[in-house]
């Protein structure tokens, strides 16, 4: 199943919350027309899961509302594939060229104060 931009806002939503019930999940992206299958989708690639309500939603039927849906780890890795703004953003592209930057700065400023 490839991932589109919309279904990634779905994917981070049930991760912002851990677990949402389907009915949460309607009426927050109630401007989708297509989200059962959009939601069907997600479950037969095993991206969610159901985690209590029934089993598994009967073949073409509704899903009921009253089931409650978790990320598995296929769909947590990929929220957290396209999260640009990690720990390793910060180490590598923000605290790095700030010490290298302090340390040539003290380091200059040593050895102009010796030469002086």
């Amino acid at each position: 199943m490839k991932t589109l931009k919309d279904d990634l806002k779905i994917f981070r939503y049930i991760y912002s919350k851990r677990t949402v019930s389907y009915k949460n999940l309607i009426k927050h992206f109630r401007n989708r027309s297509d989200i059962p299958e959009v939601i069907r989708g997600m479950l037969s690639s095993g991206c969610i899961t159901i985690v209590s309500g029934i089993d598994k939603p009967i073949l073409g039927g509704p899903i009921p509302d009253s089931c409650v849906l978790a990320l598995t780890g296929k769909g947590a890795a990929e929220v957290e594939s396209s999260q640009w703004f990690d720990v390793k953003y910060v180490i590598t592209s923000i605290l790095v060229p700030i010490l290298v930057g302090v340390t040539s700065s003290l380091i200059t400023a040593l050895l102009l104060a010796l030469l002086a």
